[in-house]
This record gives structure tokens, C-alpha cells and sequence, in this order.
């Protein structure tokens, strides 16, 4: 009973957590216009978690996980010093008209654009970028593209960042990826004293295990030259940022699930999405089989495992960011591949059918019993096409499936492991503990920890220069509680998710942010070309 229950449990939690909505206690109220965001020492960026913001929230009304556990203490903390935004954007998975894929483009595109004007409009202002789930995830694509020089500013003018729950967290990633080796405190900006941060510490022992839902874009990237200023919090159990490493089926579900639409007014909508989404996968997944595991050479059809699954590689191809123009490529190449091969088994079995023997029986039988011509020459057919598949191929085609089946349920072993290990029980309330459980080297919550080490370099910079900009006054936006109600939410919320998304955290999270966060998407580059160095301090 006990295994039943760990294996529904994970099941639940992985498909659940990819497909299900619920109603919105958190999300973010709209106003009207706001005022420009104050120019400041540090001016903040929070990129909120799927359902806590929508395309015309309010960015000074803090609401959600940021907005309660991070801004509100922050301007508490550091007035006057520092100035926030929550920047709007659609914050979906596919319920409210966006798919996951959709709204993390738009959620990139609007963050660099908001830092990039106030960049521009306070030169003087250092930048700090936070993120929570679906957000982390923008967050996190938004840092590293200022780290390899494609983002909005420059890689000097950003002074922190710090993630809640990123999906594309490395696999076993430590607090500060990328950074110096055993690294426990955050590395201060340029202008700032090492010795500033320094009593800001992390004692977790060692990192959580395995790493982002989403596919392993982190790796192929990383931070660049922010690497030691970037924070990337992960609760141990939480599968938005630590799935195990070896559960391919679950990348691939949430994979598929991040492309849909999900209204409930609208299935065929839904189908059509499946079908575009699996259909693509599938296409390129076949290709790459052709390509790379069939040959035809020396009038003989050979099978060779390339070393990749095909569930691997369906995973790999399910990730909206593989249908490229080298995608498409291969899938030419896979056509004009099969041709030639078929064109060539044909010509095979031409020369082997079609002998003077052959041709003289035909025409003796033919002439007397043209019925048993034809079963001669098909017997000749079939003689000579299973040539072409000669015993050494049966072998290879049924280690192929063997080594298809046992690779399988090795690249799905922590499948297991989620199933069994309690940890991966009740991973929804893991993911909303980042402003409940102790991370610092004194009692420090990730979000506490987040909000001393903003404070700190926000009153380090003011303290380094005479004023943080000159277009407007150095007064932070005055701390604005969450009113009225969205403008755009699903209309209920289904009986499983009720059951499947209770939390105990003081500050509610985004209670489907688990499901947001792991469904990955496109990771675009902004369009922009990176900022001028800005005048030195």
C-alpha cells in the first residue's frame, strides 16, 4: 500500500503539477497607469510566478510571494535607498489564453524591456533582478543573457540576482552556480566592499538533488561574468527546480504540457495543440533515428543504437526550442535518406530478380501458365528483398530493442525514486517554502536573505555616490497592499487541484507555480543590442 501510494503520489505530482489551475487568492491586482518607478541606488525587478500577475497588473502593488516575503520588507528596510517593480505580464499556463511557452517569451521580452528604460532614464542606478517559478525561470533567462552580453544592460550594472524555484537550475547546483568553488556568501558589484557581504552566508550542506524541469539550457550557458552574484534558491523535494535527473517521461509531459492551451471552453483548441506539439516531436524524433541509427551499405540494411533512447530523444524534441531550422534540416535529410535507401534496396533487388535465368523461366512458364509466372517472380521478390535483412540484422534490430527497453527504464529510474522518497510526497507545499524554511548562516528564510542582501547593497551604492539619478527624486514607491481583484482568472478550479495544492506557508504562493514552472519554453534573446557602458559613479 505504502508503494501504491508513492507511485500515485508522483504520478499525481508530476501531471498535476503540469496541467492543473486553480483560483487566484494571490493574483495581481490591475490599476491604472503608475507612477515611473524612482530613480535609485538599486532599483529591483521582480518577475512574479504563474497566476500572480497578469498584462495590466499594477507593477507598485505588491502581491504574491515577491510581493508580500521580498518587496514589502525590502522598501521596509532600505527606504529611499531602493525602488521596486513587479513587472506586468501575462504569468499563465495556458488557462487564461497564453500558453506556458507564450507567456514565459512575453515575461523575457517585458523584463528587459522595463530594465532596459530605466537603465536608460537612471544611469547612475544599479539593477537587481528576483524571480518565483514561471518568473525564476524569466528571471533566470533575463541574468544570463546580461551575463553573455545580450541583455538589456550591461553585465557591470547588474549588482544581484536571486531565484526562487528556477526551472532552469543546473543539475545539483549549489547556492551560487557558477561561482567561486564552496561560495557561501553572494559576490558584491563592482564599487561595493567584499567585506559588505560577508556575514551574509548560506549553511545549507549540500544542494538539492537534481535540477530545473526544464530542459538543460542552464548548462549550455551559464551566468557569464555575473556568475557569484546570482542566487538560486531550491527546496530539496521540489520538482520545479529539483527533479531527478533520471525522469525522462515527466521532462517530456510537462514538455508537451508547457505548449497548450488549456481553456475549458475551448478543447478542440487543446487537441489541436497536442496534436501540433506531439506531431512536431514525433517528426523530429523520427528523424533523427533515420539519421542516425539506420543504414543501407553494401546491399544490406543495417540497425545501430547511436547511444540515444528514443524516449530521450522524444524528450529532447518535445522542447519547443528544437523545432529549428536545423531541426528541419535533419528532417529533410531524413527524407532524402530514406529515398535513396529505398532506391537502392530497389536496385538491389532488381539485379538479383531480374537475370537472364530468371527473365527465360518467366517467359517459358509465362507463355503456358502466366498464373504460376507470377508466383515465381514473387517468389523471387521475396527471396531477394530478404537478402537485404540478412540474419546479422534481425540480431542487431533485437539488441536495438532490447538496448531501447533497458535504456528506458534506466533514463527513467528516479521515476522510482519519486514514487518512494517522502520528500517528493507534497511537493507543492516545497514549492512555497522559500519564506518558511532556513537557509542563512543566521536562521535567515531565502526570501529574508534575499531582502538583507538587497538592503545591504542599496545603502552600500547610496552610500558610494550622491545621488542615484537625476531624472527624478531618490523616494522609493510607498509600500502598496493588494486590492480589488484580477482582471483575468480562471473561473473555478478543479476538485483534484483543491486537494493536491494546500499549503501551510505563511504567504500563500502561487499555488499552481509548481505546474507553471515545469513547463519549458522558448528561451528568447531580446532583441535589443546590449547598453553603453554608463557613466562611471
Amino acid at each position: 500500500m505504502r508503494y501504491a501510494r508513492g507511485i500515485t503520489t508522483a504520478v499525481t505530482a508530476t501531471v498535476v503539477l503540469a496541467l492543473a489551475g486553480t483560483s487566484l487568492a494571490n493574483a495581481a491586482p490591475t490599476s491604472g497607469d503608475s507612477a515611473p518607478m524612482p530613480c535609485t541606488a538599486l532599483g529591483v525587478f521582480g518577475v512574479q510566478g504563474t497566476n500572480q500577475s497578469a498584462p495590466d497588473a499594477d507593477p507598485t502593488i505588491d502581491s504574491g510571494f515577491l510581493g508580500m516575503s521580498v518587496m514589502v520588507p525590502l522598501l521596509q528596510s532600505a527606504a529611499g535607498e531602493v525602488s521596486r517593480m513587479l513587472v506586468p505580464y501575462a504569468a499563465d499556463f495556458g488557462w487564461r489564453g497564453a500558453t506556458y511557452e507564450q507567456s514565459m517569451t512575453e515575461g523575457v521580452d517585458k523584463t528587459s524591456q522595463a530594465i532596459s528604460d530605466y537603465a536608460d532614464r537612471c544611469p547612475s542606478s544599479m539593477i537587481a533582478v528576483t524571480g518565483y517559478s514561471q518568473g525564476a525561470q524569466i528571471a533566470d533567462t533575463v541574468i544570463r543573457n546580461i551575463g553573455s552580453g545580450k541583455g538589456p544592460i550591461t553585465a557591470d550594472k547588474l549588482a544581484a540576482g536571486a531565484l526562487f524555484s528556477s526551472p532552469n537550475r543546473p543539475q545539483g547546483a549549489s547556492t551560487f552556480p557558477g561561482g567561486s568553488s564552496g561560495q557561501s556568501s553572494p559576490t558584491p558589484p563592482k564599487g561595493v566592499a567584499t567585506s559588505a557581504l560577508s556575514d551574509l552566508t548560506v549553511t545549507t550542506p549540500t544542494p538539492a538533488d537534481g535540477g530545473g524541469i526544464a530542459p538543460n539550457y542552464a548548462a549550455s550557458s551559464g551566468y557569464g561574468s555575473v556568475a557569484g552574484r546570482v542566487a538560486s534558491f531550491c527546496t530539496d523535494g521540489d520538482l520545479a527546480c529539483a527533479t531527478p535527473q533520471d525522469a525522462t517521461l515527466a521532462r517530456t509531459v510537462t514538455n508537451i504540457a508547457g505548449q497548450l492551451h488549456l481553456e475549458q471552453q475551448d478543447p478542440q483548441k487543446t487537441l489541436l495543440d497536442l496534436a501540433g506539439a506531439l506531431g512536431g516531436a514525433t517528426i523530429r524524433t523520427a528523424a533523427d533515428v533515420v539519421n542516425d541509427d539506420i543504414n543501407f551499405s553494401g546491399g544490406r540494411f543495417t540497425v545501430q543504437s547511436s547511444g540515444k533512447t528514443i524516449l530521450g530523444r522524444l524528450s529532447t524534441n518535445s522542447d519547443p526550442r528544437s523545432a529549428t531550422p536545423d531541426a528541419d534540416a535533419d528532417v529533410i535529410r531524413a527524407v532524402i535518406k530514406t529515398g535513396v535507401m529505398g532506391l537502392q534496396a530497389g536496385i538491389a533487388v532488381a539485379k538479383k530478380v531480374l537475370t537472364l535465368d530468371t527473365i527465360g523461366t518467366l517467359a517459358t512458364v509465362g507463355m503456358a501458365n502466366p498464373p504460376a509466372a507470377l508466383g515465381i517472380l514473387a517468389a523471387k521478390v521475396g527471396d531477394a528483398a530478404m537478402s537485404l535483412f540478412p540474419p546479422s540484422t534481425g540480431t542487431q534490430i533485437q539488441k536495438y530493442i532490447y538496448n531501447e527497453v533497458q535504456r528506458g527504464i534506466s533514463d527513467n529510474k528516479d521515476l522510482l525514486k519519486m514514487a518512494t522518497q517522502v520528500k517528493y510526497w507534497d511537493t507543492a507545499r516545497n514549492h512555497g517554502t522559500y519564506d518558511s524554511i532556513p537557509v542563512g548562516g543566521q536562521g535567515q528564510t531565502p526570501a529574508k536573505f534575499t531582502v538583507e542582501w538587497f538592503s545591504t547593497l542599496a545603502k552600500e551604492l547610496s552610500s558610494g555616490s550622491t545621488s542615484a539619478g537625476a531624472s527624478t527624486t531618490k523616494t522609493a514607491s510607498p509600500t502598496t497592499r493588494p486590492s480589488g481583484t484580477p482582471s483575468a482568472a480562471p473561473s473555478s478550479s478543479t476538485p483534484l487541484t483543491s486537494s493536491v495544492f494546500a499549503t501551510t506557508s505563511a504567504v500563500s504562493p502561487e499555488i499552481v507555480g509548481p505546474g507553471g514552472a515545469f513547463a519549458p519554453a522558448q528561451i528568447p534573446t531580446p532583441t535589443q543590442a546590449p547598453a553603453a557602458a554608463p557613466p562611471a559613479q
